[in-house]
C-alpha cells in the first residue's frame, strides 16, 4: 500500500528489444500508456555498465544482481524526447552459472528501477 500511495502502481509502458539486423537488437522502451501523443519510444544502446553496489537490494531468492546499465540513443531512432535510459536498483536477474537442471526454457526474474532523461532542448 506505501508503495501505491507514492504513485508506484502505474503502467507507463513496456520494455523489449527491437531487432534491427540478422544479428541484433536494441533495448526498446514503449510508453504507450502515458497521456502523450505521439507516445515517447525509448531505442537504446548500452554505453555503460557497473556492477551493481553491494549495499544494493538483494532478490528474494538471493540471486546475484544483474548490472546497473546507461542507455543512450546514439542512432536518433527515439520519439518524444527521451533519449537516455538509467537501469538503476537492480535485485536479481543474473542467469545461473549453468544451465544444468534447468529446464528448457525458463525465466530468470529481477527487479531495476528505468529513469528516463532527455537531453534535447
Amino acid at each position: 500500500d506505501f508503495l501505491r500511495s507514492e504513485g508506484y502502481d502505474l503502467w507507463l509502458g513496456s520494455h523489449f528489444f527491437t531487432q534491427i539486423d540478422a544479428n541484433a537488437s536494441l533495448p526498446t522502451f514503449s510508453l504507450d500508456h502515458t497521456q502523450e501523443s505521439p507516445f515517447p519510444v525509448a531505442i537504446v544502446s548500452k554505453k555503460e555498465a557497473a556492477d551493481a553496489p553491494g549495499s544494493a537490494c538483494c532478490s528474494p531468492m538471493r540471486e546475484n544482481n544483474v548490472q546497473w546499465l546507461r542507455l543512450v540513443d546514439d542512432n536518433d531512432m527515439s520519439v518524444g524526447n527521451i533519449d537516455t535510459v538509467y537501469r538503476v536498483e537492480t535485485a536479481g536477474g543474473s542467469r545461473p552459472a549453468t544451465c544444468k537442471g534447468q529446464e528448457k526454457t525458463f525465466e530468470v526474474p529481477y527487479t531495476a528501477q528505468y529513469w528516463m532523461y532527455s537531453n534535447k532542448a
